[in-house]
């Protein structure tokens, strides 16, 4: 192990952290249209989303995507794309999402 990796494990850096989550969907307003209990709202709460994922290996991945390139859906309503939410911000409020159902 060298000090450089010694360092980055132990001060966090380069992990993914789900509490980062929280603060995140608020800065992208992800509450305008989802939320976090079984409230309906225009998109499906976030408990719904991490049920329906549950088990799922390609979750993060799949749910990354689909934050980025957005969804047409079979709803009345559809997700827009988010192109400017980086992949590691779309990861740690997916992390966070995913992490509601246990």
């Amino acid at each position: 192990m060298t000090l450089l990796s010694l360092a980055v494990g132990l001060l966090g850096l380069g992990t993914v952290q789900a509490q980062d989550g929280p603060a995140l969907l608020e800065q992208y307003n992800c509450s305008m249209c989802h939320s976090i209990d079984m409230r309906e709202a225009i998109g499906p709460p976030y408990i719904r989303i991490a049920v329906k994922y549950k088990g799922n290996p390609n979750a993060v991945a799949t749910l990354v995507a689909f934050i980025k390139s957005g969804d047409k859906g079979g709803s009345l309503t559809s997700m827009p794309a988010h192109p400017r939410v980086t992949d590691a911000d779309a990861t740690r409020m997916v992390e966070y999402i995913l992490s509601l159902e246990k």
